[in-house]
């Protein structure tokens, strides 16, 4: 476990070094509004990934845990050849789509930065089902990073590259078609890990009789929404900013983001571990044993956050200013409101990633569903009243009832106390 926890902890320090390093370089060399451009079309992209990769990485994830840890088939094979044909034809649904924009939309920027974006959605979605693998097979520092320090790495070497090479100042357009040359190498790195390591042979285990599953495509579609509720809920954040304020507004917003997500770090790698360790335990019925674990992860992860919370104000309202620029200077008190929020997500831990791997997605789809109306709701009514701040206090507001949803549904449904976790049963 303490391997674990070291290895997922260096992937995320790695990861975040270079996401910051790239997104850095961008607000240093782009204009204000062309990083808020750049946000907002990589923020629609990440949603429209969902369509595209749906839920079959946690599918495959969970199904290759369960091949190794009992021997269950579950129609892996069936799985991992239909889930390639949906990520290939949905794909290029939406680069139809984008390329019907040329006549539809006016600024021809726009009509290209969608194409680009949609040619990055199927190397995406495969590079996901391809990483699933490798954690399923309790790889899971070597798939975090491929999937999260390998293509921020690649992107942030394109960009410096670019900026050295190039006369003219680059533009949203050209930094899209980095980040899809990112995608591409990191996808094709995940291929290369996948065969030296021999992973893909889980992909041929011989069915026995009575283990197919042949709900999995069904239980995808719950999963979609739920495995990228979290970017879901950032980016609706961005594109409502984008649609009712400035590409200038998305660009603070954005800034004070990666600050807030650099303090989140401590939860995700807390959940990278989890994930495969809740999914073997369901497989073998000891669901139970790994709350206690799991709530202990949870309020370090939180002391943690707080912890560098108080660090940050520390440094001062000016801190924003002197790392990105004076035109950034709002995004100190933003990013004070999403750490708050990402603090709580910590506390209440990742009960979200226990109901997924339990098989009870369909649970955490109807609250992800309501998470998410709330959320449009909270930035239609808070946005136009109290600008940037009025996107934070609806995250803020969204990660505590959906966290809390979560917990009180994973107790409902499994009869495991998880927010006491000292009681084995309600």
């Amino acid at each position: 476990m303490t391997r674990q926890l070291l290895g997922a902890a260096l992937v995320k320090a790695a990861a975040f070094f270079f996401a910051y390093a790239a997104n850095y370089l961008l607000i240093l060399t782009l204009t204000q509004a062309d990083f808020g451009r750049f946000s907002l079309v990589m923020a629609i992209a990440s949603i429209a990934a969902m369509f595209v990769s749906l839920g079959h990485p946690q599918i495959v994830l969970r199904t290759v845990s369960g091949v190794l840890a009992n021997g269950s088939h579950n129609g892996i094979g069936a799985i991992w050849r239909i889930s390639h044909l949906w990520i290939i034809g949905s794909g290029l649904t939406f680069l139809f789509l984008a390329l019907l924009s040329l006549g539809v939309v006016s600024e021809r920027d726009w009509a290209l930065q969608l194409i680009a974006a949609s040619l990055i959605l199927p190397i995406w979605a495969l590079l996901k089902l391809h990483s699933a693998v490798l954690h399923g097979s309790h790889l899971t520092t070597i798939g975090q990073g491929i999937e999260t320090v390998c293509r921020p790495a690649i992107f942030c070497i394109a960009i410096a590259f670019v900026i050295l090479l190039a006369e003219d100042q680059m533009q949203a357009t050209t930094v899209l078609w980095l980040n899809f040359a990112a995608f591409t190498g990191a996808f094709m790195l995940s291929i290369a890990a996948n065969l030296s390591l021999a992973t893909y042979g889980v992909l041929k285990a011989r069915p026995s009789v009575g283990t197919t599953n042949p709900g999995w495509f069904r239980a995808s579609f719950s999963l979609a929404l739920i495995s990228a509720s979290q970017l879901v809920i950032i980016n609706t954040d961005i594109v409502m900013i984008g649609a009712i304020l400035s590409d200038e507004d998305v660009a603070i917003y954005r800034a004070a983001m990666l600050i807030a997500l650099l303090v989140g770090g401590v939860d995700e790698v807390m959940t990278v571990v989890i994930r495969p360790r809740v999914a073997a335990a369901y497989a073998n019925n000891r669901l139970a044993d790994v709350v206690p674990e799991v709530r202990r992860l949870a309020v370090l992860a939180a002391f943690i956050q707080l912890s560098l919370l108080v660090v940050f104000l520390a440094l001062g309202q000016n801190s924003a200013s002197y790392v990105f620029g004076e035109p950034y200077a709002p995004a100190f008190g933003i990013a004070v409101v999403l750490i708050l929020a990402q603090a709580v997500a910590a506390f209440l831990g990742p009960v979200g990633v226990m109901l997924n791997m339990a098989h009870l997605e369909r649970t955490h789809l109807s609250i992800v569903i309501c998470v998410i109306a709330v959320n449009i709701a909270l930035n239609f009514v808070l946005i136009p009243y109290f600008g940037l701040f009025g996107a934070a206090y609806a995250s803020l507001i969204t990660m505590l009832f959906w966290r809390l949803a979560a917990a009180l549904q994973f107790e409902r449904k499994t009869r495991i106390a998880y927010l006491r976790p000292g009681r084995t049963a309600r």
